[in-house]
């Protein structure tokens, strides 16, 4: 199972405040969606597509299959 949650948006205060489990991460990046897909795994970016097109059209959450969105009724 793989899991992917929206965290909101954060300020820059908030932003500055986070604090990461740098023990459990090799790296960490704030990226737009163009930055982000070439660098994800084809499976992985079919998720992240679905999700921020749920997102989008303010029907998250959405559970897809293989990426892959159900379709609605």
């Amino acid at each position: 199972m793989s899991c992917l949650y929206d965290g909101g948006v954060l300020d820059t205060d908030q932003l500055a405040a986070a604090r990461l489990q740098e023990t459990e991460l090799l790296s960490w990046s704030l990226l737009t969606w163009e930055e982000a897909e070439p660098r994800l795994s084809p499976s992985m970016a079919l998720r992240v597509r679905a999700a921020l097109d749920a997102l989008a059209r303010g029907c998250a959450p959405v559970e897809p299959e293989d990426g892959i969105a159900p379709a609605t009724p």
